[in-house]
Formats: C-alpha cells, sequence, structure tokens
C-alpha cells in the first residue's frame, strides 16, 4: 500500500507541475486504446486543484476521445493485423462478437451507455471502427459519453473536493483495495 500511497502523492503533486495538462492527456489518451484505469488519476488532479475540475474534464474527454479514435482506425483498417490482438488479449471472441452487435444493431446509442456501464471504451471503439459506423457520429456520440462520465466526476469533485480529499487521506487503503476488488470483479464479468 505504500507504493500505492507514493503514486498518489506522486501524481498530486503533478497536478502544479508546467507538464500537468500533457501528463493527464497522455494517459486518458492511451487508456482509450490499451486498459489503464485512468479515472482515478482524474479525481486526484480535480481532488488537488478544484477550481480546474472542469478543464481537466476537458482534456480528460478530448483525450480520450482522440485515443478512441485510433481505436476506430484500427478497427476499421488494421482489424487483423491489431485489431483482433488487442480484442482477443482482453476479451474473449464472443465477448467482442456480442459487443460489436450491440455497435451494429444500437449504434450510438452503445457508445452513449459506455459512459455509465462497464463496458471498455476501447471494446466499443474497436467495433465502432470494425462495423464501419460513420466516423462523424463516433465523434459526436463519444464526446457526448465520454463529456457525461469526466465532467460528471468533475462536478461532484469540485463541489466537494476538500471532503474528498481528506476521506481519501484518511481510508486511502481501504479505498485501493475496493478499486482492487472492483478491477477483478470487471475482469471476471468481463472474461465470462
Amino acid at each position: 500500500m505504500n507504493v500505492l500511497r507514493r503514486w498518489y502523492a506522486w501524481f498530486g503533486a503533478q497536478v502544479h507541475e508546467p507538464y500537468a495538462i500533457a501528463l493527464l492527456a497522455i494517459l486518458f489518451f492511451v487508456e482509450a486504446i490499451i486498459f489503464i484505469p485512468v479515472d482515478p488519476l482524474l479525481v486526484i488532479y480535480c481532488v488537488e486543484y478544484p477550481s480546474r475540475s472542469y478543464y481537466f474534464a476537458l482534456v480528460a474527454t478530448l483525450a480520450s476521445v482522440a485515443g478512441g479514435l485510433i481505436g476506430y482506425l484500427i478497427g476499421a483498417f488494421c482489424w487483423d493485423l491489431i485489431g483482433l490482438r488487442i480484442a482477443t488479449f482482453f476479451f474473449s471472441p464472443e465477448q467482442f462478437e456480442s459487443t460489436a452487435q450491440l455497435c451494429k444493431n444500437y449504434q450510438g446509442y452503445a457508445l452513449l451507455c459506455s459512459a455509465v456501464v462497464p463496458v471498455p471504451f476501447k471494446l466499443l471503439t474497436l467495433s465502432c471502427g470494425f462495423f464501419r459506423f460513420p466516423i462523424t457520429q463516433f465523434i459526436i456520440f463519444a464526446l457526448i459519453a465520454r463529456g457525461i462520465r469526466f465532467f460528471l466526476v468533475a462536478a461532484v469533485l469540485r463541489t466537494y473536493g476538500s471532503r474528498v480529499k481528506e476521506y481519501i487521506d484518511r481510508y486511502f487503503n481501504q479505498l485501493v483495495l475496493l478499486l482492487i476488488g472492483v478491477l477483478i470483479l470487471l475482469f471476471v464479468f468481463i472474461k465470462k
């Protein structure tokens, strides 16, 4: 837990560095292509600097959609070379097929639901590219979905940031265990 607490402190300190926004953007861009849990990073940024919460949410949204666009392009043009490997590394062929079918049948609604359901964004971006979902609609729906998610986090933390920071500091170890548990359950849920 001490290592994670040091990471938490390090990321909290980065908010005040000149490269803070670039770090946030890079991590949210990469998160949309490969699975790394970066939502806690947005929480840290917003807790450390609540007055800039909406700005952080905007950066996270734009970077995530840009990364999602790369996932879309991989699905559309590099499926056999890269897309299938990414999909089968994280998901079973059945999971990809069911998600792809949702994208095909419900198009933009699947992307909008990705803001609240535990379906990884990168799986949807690959599926949308694979099925040649209209790229303009993809960008619009992805901006809405990711924006809802990240701006909701920013709004809560802008309002309750100092209390959330105290809570995180006090219950850090328990929160880390809870997050690990949620990630394990999500991974098990996805792998079924």
